[in-house]
């Protein structure tokens, strides 16, 4: 039996978490790990974040393993996982599944038929944005529908910081939503 696992934390000990795998686990990773020699196979993948280098990796070695199961143990990576388990037909979740816990419009898409949400939107321009605004006024909250822990998320509030928003690098994969007031909690 083999198992890939996806690395990308430098920090675990992978052949003491998964000690009754280890001699089973595919590993390719971003970064050099202290254990490596425990597991069946390891490679460290250059630019690891910037390239589908581990993608095409997983599918060449797939043919060499037949992998039984993957593990990824990153949020950021799920997406893969999932992409590689349907591809190999492995059970577990599915791209599909990983999508919709990783793009929170897809997300908010499933939630709105069961519970009250604020207005939302994909945006693909700043004209989209303008629309959504004049549609709803301010404030807005504009965020990457794929990033994590509150990352690059925007309030805007007035036509000023709508201004100063547009003169930066357009970030790609964005959402905007109506911003609700009321005390904020994250849960991890």
């Amino acid at each position: 039996m083999s198992i890939l696992l996806i690395n990308t934390y430098k920090k675990y000990q992978y052949s003491e978490l998964l000690s009754d795998v280890c001699d089973q686990l595919v590993v390719l990773s971003a970064h050099v790990l202290p254990d490596s020699d425990k597991f069946k196979h390891f490679e460290l993948i250059s630019n690891y974040s910037q390239t589908s280098s581990a993608e095409l990796r997983a599918i060449e070695l797939h043919e060499k393993y037949q992998f039984q199961a993957i593990i990824a143990e990153n949020e950021f990576d799920l997406v893969l996982a999932g992409r590689l388990r349907d591809r190999f037909c492995i059970s577990g979740q599915t791209e599909a599944s990983a999508l919709a816990f990783r793009d929170k419009v897809i997300m908010k898409n499933y939630l709105s038929n069961s519970l009250p949400l604020p207005a939302y939107q994909k945006i693909n321009s700043v004209s989209d944005l303008y629309d959504f605004i004049a549609s709803i006024g301010y404030p807005v909250v504009v965020k990457p529908v794929d990033a994590a822990a509150s990352m690059n998320i925007t309030i805007l509030s007035n036509k000023q910081e709508l201004d100063a928003f547009s003169q930066f690098d357009w970030h790609k994969n964005l959402m905007v939503e109506q911003f609700i007031e009321g005390e904020m909690y994250h849960i991890d």
